[in-house]
């Protein structure tokens, strides 16, 4: 079941599906705006392994976003890009990132990439469960659970909200195989994975679920008492220069100051009442 764009009704509830991973830009496109912080966009590709890790293919995405000259991608440049994604499920569509400019870092060149670009797209984000089935994968003895999940968000380009969606897929693993339960029809939840693959015959991405996490009301627990400890670095082993290094850890008795009480607090101020001696 594809979605398809709504009318442009921006009372649509937005169902953010935030994507983050590296990101191999080839072309940057040219703007006729003279805004001194426009929509800019840049020509890039999501790389997956396929469903069942034989069908390699490399999407095309359109990343986008309000940047001035200073902020301008590279072609050729390798990105770890933290964005949101808005993909109609029509044919003639282009997929679209909008990335956040100040969180957008060049890691390496295309040349230099050390490692598989494939399947290390991630995504986490809101949906409406709306269809869910069962399909039978040759590598697994028990069913994959497949939820087909609505998402919405703000397009920048088309100024409307746009609806679409998305499928993930729960496999049987031991990790995995309780939590197929959670995926029912008509429920919120925001669920987290991997791009593997896209989906031609309903113009969708198909993902690979990690969790799932269900919306709920606040929740009251009590505080954590983990203690951060400070410590003064330099570098890094290969020699990044950094400040000082937050790390977790149990408090320790150095760490506590022992609490008095206001007389003796104005007694070691050398406030409050004296005490007359006494003779022996």
């Amino acid at each position: 079941m594809a979605a398809s764009n709504p009318s442009s009704n921006n009372k649509v509830k937005a169902r953010t599906l935030n994507v983050s991973g590296p990101m191999d830009v080839y072309e940057v496109l040219a703007t006729e705006s003279t805004a001194s912080y426009p929509l800019r966009d840049a020509y890039s590709s999501i790389v997956c392994k396929g469903l069942s890790g034989d069908n390699p293919y490399e999407y095309q995405v359109k990343v986008s976003a309000y940047a001035n000259e200073s902020s301008l991608l590279e072609a050729d440049g390798v990105y770890v890009l933290k964005s949101r994604m808005v993909a109609p499920n029509l044919e003639d569509s282009i997929l679209t990132l909008f990335y956040e400019v100040d969180h957008a870092m060049l890691v390496t060149t295309s040349k230099d990439v050390k490692g598989s670009l494939a399947n290390n797209t991630a995504v986490s984000g809101l949906g409406l469960i709306i269809d869910r089935f069962t399909i039978q994968e040759d590598v697994y003895d028990k069913p994959t659970l497949v939820a087909i999940v609505q998402h919405s968000d703000y397009d920048n380009a088309a100024r409307e909200m746009i609806v679409f969606n998305v499928a993930y897929y729960v496999r049987p693993v031991r990790n995995l195989l309780a939590i197929q339960t959670l995926f029912q029809v008509n429920r919120e939840a925001v669920i987290s994975g991997y791009i593997v693959d896209f989906d031609a015959n309903n113009n969708r991405f198909m993902c690979d679920v990690t969790g799932i996490n269900l919306t709920s009301g606040p929740e009251s627990g009590k505080a954590s008492t983990t203690a951060i400890k400070v410590e003064d670095t330099v570098q890094t082993p290969s020699g990044r220069s950094r400040g000082k290094f937050f790390k977790k850890g149990k408090s320790t008795s150095n760490d506590k100051k022992q609490i008095e009480s206001p007389a003796e607090e104005a007694e070691a101020s050398g406030k409050g009442h004296k005490r007359v001696k006494k003779n022996p």
